[in-house]
C-alpha cells in the first residue's frame, strides 16, 4: 500500500496544477502523466 504525502506548492502553482486535472483523475495520475512527458534539459558533460 503506498503512502500520501505532501508537496508544498504557491497557490498559483496549485492553480495551474488544478486546472490541467481532467474529471475523475486523481492528483498523483495527473503528476504521473506530467512527469511521462516531462523532458529533463540535458546536463553539460561530468555532472552526476
Amino acid at each position: 500500500m503506498s503512502r500520501n504525502s505532501s508537496i508544498p506548492v504557491s497557490d498559483e502553482t496549485r492553480r495551474r496544477i488544478k486546472a490541467c486535472k481532467r474529471a475523475g483523475e486523481t492528483y498523483d495520475d495527473l503528476l504521473t502523466r506530467m512527469a511521462d512527458h516531462y523532458e529533463p534539459p540535458a546536463r553539460p558533460e561530468g555532472m552526476p
